[in-house]
Parts: C-alpha cells; structure tokens; sequence
C-alpha cells in the first residue's frame, strides 16, 4: 500500500537478473501536507513491533507502515522500541562486548541532575575506577541504562485513530502522488 505510487526503476540484483522495484529512496517528502500532530493519538507501548501494533489498532498489519511515518521512523530496528533481548543485543554490537555495556556512561549530580561533562567528568571516571566506589553526590548512569532510557523514551508513539485511518492514508498517497509526479518533471 504504501509504496504502490512510487515510480519504479530498473534494479541490477545480479549481471542478469535485472526487475523493476519500487523507488523507495526517491526524495519526496509529503509530511508538511499530512502530518499534523493534532491529528494523531498517543499511547505507551509494550514491546510491540509495528505490524502487531497495527493489527491491535487496525485488525491488519498492512497499516504498519502509518506508525513509522508518523513517528518519523527511518530505521525500525533501531528507532522503534527494542525488546529486552533484541536492546541487549543491541548494546553488545554498539559497545562491543558485554563488559563494556555496564562500564560507566555518565555522572549525575544527584542535587541539579545535571550530567558531569569534560574535566569534572574525567575526575569522577578516575576516582570510580581507583576506588570502584560512586563518588558521593553522584549517581552512576551505565551504557546500558543509558541505552535503555532512550529505548523507554521510544515507548511514546503516535497513531492515527482508527476512525480517522482511511482519511489519513488517502491523504498521504494523494500528497506522495503529487510529490512524486513533481520529481518526475525534473
């Protein structure tokens, strides 16, 4: 559905496996059209993917692709929220090894909450590593509670109401179709 009007190219898979696919990195950009947030609901997820999440709110995962746009997700495995496993994963890939996940990311003074940067930072990192002990006035923020806060900030997602799904798709592809026609004329 979603990609239905984008103009499609010629595509080399291989020296002689060549098809026709649909144009997905074509830079056509319909939000200022469409996206409005007032338009849209908000919820809290669980660990729903975007398919299970459609079919929760619209009884088909075909409308998968209504949440990440307008959650303005590029990437779902990583800008949508992770699983436990898939976050742990995740973490291990990005920091390299699971030791390196529970080394320490940030001080935060416990009175401003203000995160430690440049000098105090290096101070507090030396004495957690000489001592192994949290400096006091400050709490510890690991990779991976670092990580894990940013995953927790992604459980806050739009969705276009229900009643309002076929309206929004109508106007999406009517604002691709118009956008895609005028990339095509140059």
């Amino acid at each position: 559905m979603f990609f239905e009007v984008l103009p499609e190219i010629d595509y080399k898979f291989d020296k002689r496996d060549i098809r026709k696919v649909e144009n997905i990195v074509i830079s056509v950009d319909p939000i200022e059209s469409v996206y409005d947030l007032s338009y849209f609901d908000n919820m809290v997820l669980g660990e729903q993917t975007p398919e299970e999440l459609s079919h929760e709110l619209y009884g088909d995962t075909q409308y998968y692709w209504t949440l990440l746009y307008v959650n303005k997700i590029v990437n779902p495995y990583i800008d949508w929220v992770m699983s436990r496993s898939s976050l742990d994963e995740y973490c291990e890939i990005k920091y390299g090894s699971a030791e390196a996940v529970l080394e320490p990311r940030e001080f935060v003074n416990i009175t401003t909450k203000l995160i430690a940067v440049g000098v105090e930072h290096e101070k507090l990192l030396k004495e957690y590593n000489d001592t192994n002990v949290v400096p006091l006035g400050f709490n510890l923020i690991t990779n991976y509670e670092y990580e894990q806060r940013i995953n927790d900030e992604k459980r806050y997602v739009y969705y276009v109401p229900p009643q309002s799904l076929v309206n929004f798709v109508d106007r999406f592809q009517t604002a691709l179709r118009t956008n895609v026609n005028e990339v095509r004329r140059y």
